[in-house]
């Protein structure tokens, strides 16, 4: 389990021969400016990345709801190494995440 920012996500135990592609979790918070991964996690693939990413949220959402603490964060948003947003996990006015992926052009 990694803990960065209000996330803990769960990341891969052991290293192989084949590298496994990074993803970086950036939040984009509700005043000021996005908070920028710099280190990233290894992942299968994007579903494995994504769906860590959400149940991270919906953790975080949890604990503070129940804390009475108001959540900060407009949206997680997952990168790769480039830079290139791959996905954003987005928050409704209930805190409830949904996730989308971008549209290529």
């Amino acid at each position: 389990m990694l803990t960065w920012g209000y996330f803990e996500l769960s990341a891969p135990v052991g290293t192989s021969a084949t590298s496994m592609p990074r993803y970086f979790f950036h939040l984009r918070m509700t005043a000021g400016p996005v908070v920028h991964d710099r280190v990233g996690i290894e992942f299968l693939d994007l579903a494995a990345a994504r769906a860590d990413a959400e149940e991270a949220v919906r953790q975080t959402i949890i604990e503070r709801k129940i804390a009475g603490q108001h959540l900060d964060v407009d949206a997680l948003v997952i990168a790769d190494r480039g830079g290139h947003i791959l996905a954003v996990i987005d928050f409704d006015p209930n805190f409830a995440p949904h996730s989308s992926t971008p549209t290529r052009q």
